[in-house]
């Protein structure tokens, strides 16, 4: 039982310092936007209004291949890329077609998406509960996605 115990913290202190290290690294700086809120995020979520574009690459001249609509909870997979006077994180959105892409963090006058903590963080939203944003009643265990 002791054994199983100290695997198990061993296990968790790893994994946290892993992305810890992951997610503390600072966003580079994009002239002409807003400063990064992102230095620590894992998750995201598009703000109420118009849906994000998510693009195949990095700018604006990328191939247009989805949209995350407003609050769309989405993850975050690697560092971003200032192009096009735009700051892109590359996201994985948890779809039909499991969705992976590059989309903008906002321009020099308001944020389009904003870090989100889920209060079960091993837990991502599903595509169907954005509808209506106030009821979450279907979600996917992470390691499904």
């Amino acid at each position: 039982m002791f054994r199983v115990r100290a695997v198990l913290l061993i296990c968790c202190f790893i994994l946290t310092t892993f992305t810890i290290g992951i997610a503390q690294d600072a966003p580079p700086e994009c002239s002409g936007t807003l400063p990064s809120r992102f230095y620590s995020a894992v998750y995201g979520q598009v703000l109420p209004g118009s849906a994000n574009n998510l693009r195949a690459a990095p700018g604006v001249n990328a191939e247009k291949i989805g949209e995350l609509p407003p609050y769309a909870v989405f993850e975050i997979l690697d560092a971003p890329v200032c192009a096009d006077g735009y700051l892109w994180w590359y996201v994985g959105y948890p779809n039909v077609n499991d969705t992976v892409g590059w989309t903008a963090e906002g321009d020099a006058a308001e944020y389009w998406i904003e870090p989100y903590i889920h209060p079960e963080p091993e837990v991502l939203l599903t595509p169907d509960d954005t509808e209506g944003h106030d009821t979450c009643q279907r979600r996917v265990p992470r390691y499904l996605l």
